[in-house]
């Protein structure tokens, strides 16, 4: 019995202890390169089974001898995106504390919708939110989206599992009175001009942080927003450039303009006081020493303390002064395609669901249906 390898037929050995013919084939996978071995009785047998694994290797359709698990290929997965840091850090803590230790172990040609399913259930048990549990279907079903376009798996199982129920969208916001009486309130705090772009421009938290003088125009009344400042874990600060929809220049309101121009004469007079110890930026909105303002200062010392002064006793987040700024222009008859390019969004899908949650603009459409039916004097 000849234990030489045949011409063209690929490694194949004879296992005396065993009494059998293998042959081992290479197959690059998703954790790497891996062997895989087939197995017969008769050489010719084993020959065959390579001959067919070598054809469909070249295809790219043979499967791997070992698949990896779910919890290995969401960390090939994690390692392969290019994601903004922070967008980055809420998928690894989704795939760490709840993806992992559920449906990790399993191989992941053998996850099914059932398997999602369960997971989901659990977490509900667990007394985890609708929409946290919505979210953890969202990485999973977008991991597995990815494994289908790149051959790993046949179908996303996750698009066969139940949708989870989440509530209608509800924005926060400030009213037209409370924001008048924020603004009101922020009268010589030191980020007094910072609130006078937040709530006329909705500029997300990080432009906001990241503007720079070069960017403004006080003349011709025009803002750039080209750059975002964001702290990423192990590195510090840095700018970034938004999506290609967030880029955006708008036109500047006065009360905008006037704060501006005061706050640059502050900021002037802070530079002189700081000496060599300024660091320039060229930031609008910076610390007394021309660094980047740390998110988490500027909520406890200014924000907080100005919705207190305010009289607004509410939850509000930073963020809901950009909702606020959509609902304002919404309710002063803003059309929706220019409140969507003030703020940057992609489209008016999502400036609509601030337009689902005000009164008022309910309020307007029953009166303007009075007045059409009813004539233009209707009460």
């Amino acid at each position: 019995m000849s234990k030489r390898r045949g011409s063209g037929e690929g490694s194949i050995y004879y296992i005396k202890a065993r009494d059998r013919w293998s042959a081992a084939i290479t197959v690059t996978t998703p954790t790497g390169r891996r062997r895989k071995w087939l197995h017969g009785r008769t050489r010719a047998e084993v020959a065959e089974k390579l001959t067919q694994a070598l054809h469909a290797r070249d295809e790219g359709t043979l499967r791997p001898g070992r698949a990896p698990s779910v919890q290995e290929f969401l960390r090939l997965w994690l390692d392969g995106l290019s994601l903004e840091p922070s967008t980055l850090r809420g998928y690894e803590q989704v795939v760490r504390v709840h993806l992992a230790p559920a449906i990790g172990r399993i191989r992941l040609h053998r996850l099914t919708a059932i398997d999602v399913d369960r997971m989901l259930r659990e977490k509900a048990g667990a007394g985890l939110s609708p929409q946290s549990r919505a979210n953890i279907r969202a990485v999973l079903r977008s991991a597995m989206s990815f494994a289908v376009r790149k051959g790993i798996v046949n179908r996303n199982v996750v698009m066969l599992s139940e949708p989870v129920k989440t509530r209608v969208y509800e924005a926060a916001y400030l009213t037209r009175d409370e924001a008048q009486a924020f603004l009101r309130a922020a009268k010589g705090d030191r980020f007094e001009a910072l609130y006078s772009v937040a709530i006329p421009l909705g500029l997300r938290q990080g432009e906001i942080l990241g503007l720079r003088w070069d960017d403004l125009d006080l003349d011709a009344k025009q803002m750039r927003v080209n750059s975002q400042l964001q702290f990423v874990k192990g590195t510090g600060f840095v700018f970034k450039e938004p999506k290609w929809h967030s880029r955006r220049t708008i036109a500047l309101p006065e009360i905008t303009i006037r704060a501006l121009r005061a706050h640059k004469v502050r900021q002037a007079a802070e530079r002189l006081r700081a000496g060599t110890a300024w660091q320039d930026h060229r930031l609008v909105f910076a610390t007394e020493i021309g660094t980047p303002v740390s998110a988490t200062n500027l909520l406890k010392r200014s924000f907080k303390p100005t919705l207190a002064k305010a009289g607004i006793d509410r939850p509000v987040r930073f963020h809901d002064l950009r909702h606020s700024s959509a609902t304002l222009l919404l309710t002063m008859g803003q059309p929706l395609t220019v409140v969507a390019a003030i703020l940057g969004h992609s489209t008016t899908r999502v400036t609509e669901r601030y337009a689902a949650v005000v009164p008022e603009l309910f309020q307007e459409a029953a009166t303007a249906m009075d007045r059409a039916l009813l004539g233009h004097g209707a009460q």
